[in-house]
């Protein structure tokens, strides 16, 4: 076929046009840079005849994007960094303070915004895209992704605008063994310090200590070494539990005599607060007898005691997938089968081994693939409830060799995941991920049944299992794949629990390599965490965020695995990868956005002739994937005259004080449609101005069915409210407000309460307000009190008993010891936002020896709360929402009782109360069928 020359330009043209248009781009990007231009050409060159052709396209979609990358840079910049890397030295419950008290004294004025295109050297630039190109190259998963994935999601050296650093390196001297083919145990074998052997130390009694005793270190010379006993050569990770109240605290940590490492601990609340710290550093052992000793260099320490965790090798080429079949597993030394008898277990708590027996249904085993070389042991079928083999998790035996193995619903945890380890001839040594310990048998001594047990390693043949294919299982868990991104991510799920969350504000983004020098700080910092050792591993990641909650204030980020599609799989700080079960509350979305290297050029240049425009969308480097996260619908509104001409309006929701943007719309014929909102939500339209949104219009909410449904003012059809707080208790969803479930009322005449009588049992969580319980008992008390269920920590705020008469019991405040910011004088000083928390979790109570013996009528108490019930005593205001774009107060009220009537209210409104006594929280709401509904 011959093809015209006319003909032939063309195709030639439309064939080079792409390269033409982004071999510009990278032009007109290099004419940008100025003085810079020789430093990004320097980078070109670098990579334009490498052998890997890759690393050339991602140096150009690097530079092509450097425009609308910038950071704060100067030494008020540098100095808080310092601080955040010094905070982390302190306790953990003292940063926050110590942190935001020395930022105060930092000089804003020295730092300013620098542009990466006119100062980002070639050499920082290069080491990037080598280190990022070549982790995706080594992966098993690169070729599943398109290489945009690639460029947007592994590629890029900055996640925000934090200062530049190498956070490859940082992560490199943090987590040597992050990139290695090897399996890490969570924990491992407990050594207590108190068994160990001694050297100028002294053993105390502690109320925190794992067996109530911690060997105190004093001073240099003082050490502790433990004795340990290995059949292999091997290497360990340490983990230690201790407290201390030195600053600048630091141990050193010998392997057989030999130094391994010097490591700097942070301070405990208190001598009696213990906390564990994985040391990442790898402590060689050899066969026979070892000595791990650690001694003090700086500081003095109670030292509760050591673990060990296990380090196994494993090579990725050598991992199967059992997924698609049932297996029986043998045990090679004794040649039973390993048999789910649910019946058996039930009555003996074991699982037991028996000889094979085809027809046998419950020695088919489930083996579901659960990310790099782990799985869980599963009974065949999944019926309510997804059994499969764990060890009990919590109990002494835990990390005990010898230890009986159980049976238990899997909860995605590492006590109920196993590591395949082969050793030839379809033989494996099968691993705990929590303890390190190895699947085993032994003779039940009563029974004399045969039954599964976790040992430490050893050479014997009933540590090596053989594993016999059966028939198809129908059941087969797809979350995880051999060799899949997502997979490997539990390498970092192994390393997200050893940040420490604290809360700070601070003016400038954290610097990406100081997050692994302190491993703690804030949301944003612990997604960060998350995100960038994803992508030291080549594994596609994300920040999504939302600009700001539905339903309460504030903004959050959380971190995200990308997959093939370019689709989220969650990945929250602590839990497994795709789990959502672990993260409840009940924040609604109006918009998610996913964070990105490149500019969004559609928002760009919808803003491109706005004279103002809303910091969010001044930069936009991010795309929306709200479609991903919940239910959404268009929303189209008809604008007013009076802002018929604007180009963009806002959709905006309530941040407790004003309207704030979290999308826009392009005007068209008066109308504006604004895309894919979320549900469930109450909106306000409005225009951006001198740096403030100008709202107007009528409220509106979207459905959960999405259908607008308008609040306007209903004047004629008047209604009468009782409200009982001008904020809902999102600290519901708060782990503490469990605290009060099963905690007591008692009376006694008894001072040790030995003759007690149960008044009144809390159940459930606490629900922020006031309680008011009615008692049934005629007996007279000379003393009452609260005991706290268990692991409460006694968490109550106030707490008052009256008697016959509905006159409030005095007396001497009795109980025992709390923390010194929660003393037990403060559930009885009448401040609701005071109360007890004691120095340990079970066992205490707060309560009043009378000034005279009594009858008790009633009690009432509130827990932990935020402050934002009706108080007595406080004033109140109602306001609801003016179409013409203000709050109209509806009237004023001093709190007489624990809620507030209001008469005369226009229906369909939406309200929000103030009081103007106290407090800062309050929330939009509307009223129906007798109810505040919160928006």
């Amino acid at each position: 076929m011959k093809i015209k020359t006319k003909h032939l330009f063309v195709i030639v043209a439309l064939i080079c046009y792409p390269l033409s248009s982004c071999n510009s781009i990278v032009e007109n990007t290099l004419d940008m840079a100025g003085t810079n231009q020789c430093e990004l050409q320097k980078v070109l060159d670098h990579f334009e005849n490498d052998s890997d052709p890759l690393k050339y396209e991602a140096a150009k979609f690097i530079i092509e994007n450097l425009s609308v990358q910038y950071s704060m840079e100067g030494q008020s910049v540098n100095d808080v960094d310092s601080l955040y890397i010094e905070a982390s030295k302190k306790s953990i419950d003292t940063r926050t303070k110590t942190l935001e008290n020395s930022i105060f004294s930092i000089d804003a004025s020295k730092a300013s915004r620098t542009f990466d295109l006119n100062n980002i050297k070639a050499e920082y630039l290069i080491k990037a895209i080598d280190d990022a190109c070549d982790a995706w190259n080594s992966s098993t998963w690169h070729n599943n992704f398109d290489n945009s994935i690639f460029f947007e999601y592994v590629l890029p050296y900055r996640l925000a605008h934090e200062p530049v650093s190498d956070w490859h390196k940082a992560i490199k001297e943090q987590f040597s063994t992050l990139s290695q083919e090897a399996v890490l145990s969570r924990r491992g074998l407990q050594f207590e310090a108190e068994n160990g052997n001694t050297v100028d130390c002294s053993i105390n009694d502690f109320v925190g200590a794992s067996q109530h005793k911690a060997v105190t270190l004093h001073t240099k010379s003082s050490a502790v070494t433990f004795n340990i006993e290995s059949e292999r050569r091997t290497q360990k990770r340490m983990i230690i539990r201790y407290s201390s109240i030195s600053e600048n605290l630091v141990i050193k940590v010998y392997s057989n005599g030999t130094k391994i490492d010097t490591v700097s601990l942070a301070p405990t609340k208190n001598i009696q607060s213990f906390t564990e710290k994985w040391l990442n550093i790898l402590i060689p052992i050899t066969k026979g007898t070892n000595s791990i000793t650690v001694s003090c260099s700086v500081g003095s320490l109670c030292l509760d005691y050591i673990q060990l965790g296990a380090i196994e090798q494993f090579k990725h080429s050598e991992l199967q997938d059992f997924s698609e079949n049932y297996y029986c597993l043998e045990n090679a030394n004794s040649h039973l089968y390993i048999t789910y008898d649910t019946a058996f277990f039930k009555a003996q708590k074991q699982i037991r081994l028996q000889r094979h027996v085809p027809s046998d249904r419950n020695q088919l085993l489930r083996l579901d693939y659960a990310g790099y070389p782990l799985w869980r042991i599963g009974y065949n079928r999944k019926d309510r409830e997804d059994i499969c083999m764990q060890i009990e998790f919590g109990t002494s035996g835990t990390l005990k060799s010898g230890e009986k193995v159980s049976s238990d619903k899997y909860i995605k945890k590492p006590f109920d995941q196993w590591a395949f380890l082969p050793v030839g001839n379809n033989l494996f040594r099968i691993m705990n991920k929590h303890t390190g310990l190895f699947l085993d048998t032994e003779i039940e001594s009563i029974t004399g049944n045969e039954i599964l047990v976790q040992k430490k390693y050893s050479e014997t043949k009933s540590q090596k299992w053989l594993l016999h294919k059966m028939d198809k299982n129908p059941f087969a868990d797809k979350q995880f794949k051999l060799n899949s991104a997502t997979s490997e991510a539990m390498r970092v799920f192994d390393l997200t629990h050893q940040f420490e969350y604290y809360i700070y504000t601070a003016p400038y983004d954290t610097k990406a390599s100081s997050l692994f020098k302190a491993k703690s700080g804030k949301c944003a910092d612990e997604t960060n965490f998350s995100v960038l050792l994803c992508r030291y591993l080549g594994i596609p990641s994300a920040v999504d965020f939302t600009p700001h909650w539905g339903n309460r204030s504030s903004s959050h980020s959380w971190s995200v695995i990308i997959d093939e599609k370019g689709k989220a799989e969650p990945f929250y700080m602590g839990n497994f990868p795709g789990d959502t079960a672990h993260y409840f509350h009940s924040y609604l979305k109006p918009k998610v956005f996913r964070s990105r290297y490149s500019l969004n050029e559609e928002i760009s240049n919808d803003m491109k002739y706005e004279a103002a425009v809303p910091l969010l969308f001044q930069r936009p480097l991010f795309t929306d994937v709200t479609n991903e996260y919940c239910k959404t619908s268009d929303i189209t509104r008809k604008i007013p005259e009076k802002y018929k001409d604007s180009k963009v309006v806002y959709i905006c929701v309530f941040d407790n004080r004003e309207w704030v943007p979290v999308f826009y719309g392009n005007v068209r014929w008066g109308k504006v449609t604004f895309k894919s909102m979320g549900r469930g939500i109450a909106y306000m339209m409005g225009i951006f101005s001198n740096g403030h949104i100008i709202p107007f219009g009528n409220p509106f909410i979207l459905t959960n069915n999405g259908k607008v449904r308008e609040l306007n003012n209903d004047y004629n059809k008047m209604q009468t409210i009782r409200l009982h707080r001008k904020y809902p208790f999102i600290g519901a969803q708060d782990f503490f407000n469990s605290r009060m479930n099963n905690g007591q009322f008692q009376g006694a005449n008894n001072p040790q309460f030995n003759d007690k009588t149960v008044l009144h049992i809390h159940k459930g969580i606490a629900n922020g307000n006031w309680y008011n319980i009615t008692t049934k008992s005629d007996e007279t008390f000379s003393y009452l009190r609260y005991i706290g269920g268990k692991g409460s920590y006694c968490n109550i705020n106030e707490l008052e008993f009256y008697d016959e008469n509905d006159n409030k019991i005095e007396g001497t405040i009795i109980g025992t010891e709390g923390e010194s910011w929660a003393r037990k004088e403060n559930v009885f000083d009448g401040n609701i936002l005071t109360g007890f928390g004691a120095l340990s979790p079970d066992g205490n109570w707060v309560g009043l020896k009378l000034n005279k013996p009594s009858k008790v009528s009633r009690i009432k108490y509130i827990g932990r709360n935020d402050g934002n019930c009706v108080e007595i005593g406080d004033t109140y205001e109602l306001y609801c929402w003016h179409s013409d774009g203000y709050w109209v107060r509806l009237g004023i009220q001093k709190a007489k009782s624990n809620h507030l009537t209001f008469d005369n209210v226009p229906s369909n409104g939406l309200y929000i109360l103030k009081d103007i006594t106290k407090g800062v929280e309050e929330r939009i709401f509307t009223y129906e069928n007798g109810k505040q509904v919160w928006w």
